[in-house]
């Protein structure tokens, strides 16, 4: 390859609407001086990560017993230099087990497991956020009366699973039963907003972009829109990372309100599942940045003015002729 290092690097769940997007993206937009070989696995064994990725396995849950060791064989096999983890489900393990997999030879970038648990549950977050002064809509406790309409969602949901607004008490008993953990809110109305972030090792903030949320599918942006990074929204970005020790990409969604309040409504230490393309093309290129910090480059991002840019996610097909 002319002299250039090859870096190995993991993707794991790799067939859902991130892991598919990073297999692209790594593929083709390597930084300077290094290929990628690209290593997906996904639990489903029909995945189209199989297609698209030059080496692909199937493997188990990341719930699953045999998972641990299906990533230990992974790593061993492949020299994996790097893993980037792309789902809310498989962040706890690679919180969990980032010394043994760095023992093994392989660099990844997440928040540790108390940071990942504080975030992911809702009612934790939503607690703790408000504690540092950052706006969050009210959470119902047991037994309080319900201005309706609310929200009700599940307490670790991920994307838009498990969430539902409330009009009235028949909405509350019907949804209530369904939900085995979940946490209630207050309706905001407004407009909404994702930041993607990523955070260095230390938990200083490297970058962040701003996107409106035009229109969602299962919780992920089809439609979305550059936006600007208002004061506001600095000062709560400026509060986490003085109280807490982010590391990794996270992602999080604010509503503005008709008084151009603003509400942080959902917290994920991943990804953002649907409007990466749109910060890549922005030009924050989060996955390279990552790599850049886990090879302990000098990474410096510039502050750049929003281009108007939109995006417009929608479906493709691949037909292959199976053995």
């Amino acid at each position: 390859m002319g002299g250039k290092q090859t870096l190995n690097i993991l993707i794991p769940s790799a067939g859902g609407v991130s892991g598919t997007f990073l297999i692209r993206h790594l593929s083709r937009h390597p930084i300077e001086h290094y290929v990628y070989r690209i290593v997906a696995a996904d639990s489903n064994a029909d995945s189209i990560a199989k297609h698209i990725s030059p080496v692909f396995y199937h493997i188990p849950k990341s719930g699953d017993p045999q998972y641990e060791n299906a990533i230990y064989d992974i790593i061993r096999k492949e020299r994996i230099d790097i893993i980037l983890p792309v789902t809310s489900y498989d962040t706890p393990f690679y919180a969990a087990y980032k010394k043994k997999l760095e023992q093994l030879g392989s660099k990844l970038l997440v928040c540790d497991l108390q940071t990942h648990e504080l975030l992911h549950n809702k009612e934790k977050m939503y607690a703790f956020m408000d504690s540092i002064g950052v706006s969050v809509p009210q959470v119902y406790t047991d037994g309080e009366p319900l201005l309706y309409p609310v929200v009700i969602k599940g307490s670790e949901s991920s994307g838009s699973r498990e969430f539902h607004i409330l009009n009235d008490e028949v909405d509350y008993r019907y949804w209530s039963t369904k939900l085995r953990e979940f946490v209630m809110t207050d309706f905001i109305e407004g407009k909404e907003f994702t930041v993607d972030c990523l955070f260095d090792p230390s938990g200083r903030l490297v970058v962040h972009n701003v996107r409106e949320r035009v229109k969602t599918n299962g919780g992920a942006v089809v439609v979305t829109k550059q936006a600007a990074s208002e004061e506001p929204l600095r000062a709560i970005l400026s509060k986490m990372e003085s109280h807490l020790t982010i590391v990794g990409p996270v992602n999080f969604q604010y509503i503005r309100d008709r008084e151009n309040r603003l509400f942080l409504t959902d917290f994920n230490t991943r990804f953002a599942s649907g409007g990466l393309p749109l910060t890549i093309a922005a030009g924050y290129d989060i996955p390279n940045l990552m790599i850049r910090l886990m090879l302990n480059q000098n990474v410096q991002v510039a502050g750049k003015t929003p281009e108007r840019l939109m995006m417009y996610r929608f479906y493709d097909e691949l037909i292959v002729r199976e053995n």
